[in-house]
């Protein structure tokens, strides 16, 4: 027989609570890229890329796998967003058969200008969490965001609603 820990009377309120702050952060998040995309003048999937790419320079082929999308997509989305300035296409010093996608210095102020006030303001909030805390913290974010991908490959497996 295995033992349940007593929960405490309010857990249930407090699980409720936890689900309905994860909805309003991703409903910030989504509210938060939708105005930096239009302040752009690109598309979700565009902006993704331009996210990738702010952690360093990747190949198309790296590109596409992350924003999961096929590599035919990829090169249209590279010349669009390479024909409006927000990023470079070179070939790989170490590979010349090979291209590597960077942002522009334009696109690295843009993105900066967007996110920063975001990343300085989350920092504070984490600032204030003891060790303890931010272990918890990373003991739900962590497997939520693996759950949340696999839903995603399970939705994207699905048959089309018919009428």
């Amino acid at each position: 027989m295995s033992h349940q820990p007593r929960r405490d009377p309010e857990a249930s309120t407090l699980r409720r609570d936890v689900v309905v702050a994860v909805r309003e952060m991703q409903g910030g998040a989504h509210d938060v890229d939708s105005s930096a995309a239009e302040h752009l003048g690109i598309n979700h999937t565009d902006l993704a890329i331009l996210r990738f790419l702010d952690g360093g320079p990747r190949s198309p082929k790296e590109l596409a796998a992350s924003a999961r999308i096929t590599p035919a997509s990829m090169t249209v989305a590279l010349r669009r967003l390479e024909a409006a300035g927000w990023v470079s296409r070179e070939h790989d010093p170490g590979d010349g058969r090979r291209a590597i996608v960077r942002l522009t210095p334009r696109a690295v102020t843009s993105l900066a200008e967007l996110y920063g006030p975001i990343a300085r303001e989350g920092k504070e909030i984490l600032e204030e969490l003891s060790d303890a805390e931010l272990r918890t913290v990373l003991g739900f974010l962590e497997p939520s965001a693996a759950m949340q991908r696999r839903q995603a490959d399970r939705i994207r497996g699905l048959a089309a609603p018919t009428d």
